[in-house]
């Protein structure tokens, strides 16, 4: 049961968010503070069990194991076919690390110039996800179909 909460967070955490901006009831204050999301608080903020016997205690939740466990797939693993495990939870995507002294990332960029333009234009971008530098003019993005 550890496991199960423990892999539940991330998806608790956006669910607090979309339930608060969805409904614009104000979180309690232990969730605003470092260490608060919990399993146990963000539950109690989603009105959500925090029981095993909770989940199964539905005569929904029964029908849909039912359903789970009559599929093709649970089928195919039972009479021993392998099957293709996926580690939990995800990795948590992140922005890349940028340098404590900005001086460094203008210096990088000083010297960009844009690959698709023939005049000396120099209008840097970063992207946040992968670091590659870019021009920030959309013109220069763009690429013609069908030529």
């Amino acid at each position: 049961w550890k496991y199960v909460q423990y892999a539940t967070l991330p998806f608790l955490r956006c669910c607090v968010l979309f339930y608060h901006y969805l409904t614009d009831i104000t979180a309690p204050t232990i969730l605003t503070e470092l260490g608060g999301d919990t399993f146990s608080n963000m539950c109690a903020y989603l009105d959500l069990t925090q029981h095993p016997k909770g989940l199964f205690n539905s005569s929904r939740v029964m029908t849909l194991i039912k359903r789970w466990c009559s599929h093709e797939e649970v089928a195919s693993y039972l009479s021993g076919t392998p099957l293709q495990v996926i580690h939990e939870p995800l990795p948590v995507n992140h922005l890349i690390d940028l340098p404590a002294d900005y001086s460094e990332l203008i210096n990088t960029v000083s010297t960009f110039t844009c690959p698709n333009s023939d005049e000396d234009s120099r209008n840097p971008c970063m992207c946040l996800v992968c670091g590659e530098i870019l021009c920030s003019q959309s013109y220069c993005r763009q690429t013609e179909l069908n030529k």
